[in-house]
């Protein structure tokens, strides 16, 4: 190895090392991870719910369910006597 290439390679080391060490780098690097992050969450969930959203339209579930949940809630008895 000549000595002007590992003197290259000193220097990338020690920008390297200045990226890494700097704690506002460190910070601004944390927070872009984080949105980009959380923005990956939020455009998956609504791919999810919409794909779900499609399915269940399709499927029209929707009369079924009406149906289960009618079953499911008691039917009140109401006696009406006249006063009279």
């Amino acid at each position: 190895m000549n000595e002007s290439n590992l003197e290259q390679q000193l220097i990338l080391i020690n920008k390297k090392l200045d990226r890494i060490t700097n704690p506002l780098k460190v910070a601004g690097l944390q927070f872009t991870a984080g949105i980009f992050h959380s923005f990956g969450n939020l455009v998956g969930t609504i791919l999810i719910a919409a794909l779900v959203f499609y399915v269940f339209s399709s499927l029209n579930l929707g009369e079924y369910l009406n149906k289960y949940i009618q079953n499911l809630i008691p039917k009140p008895q109401i006696n009406i006597q006249s006063p009279f």
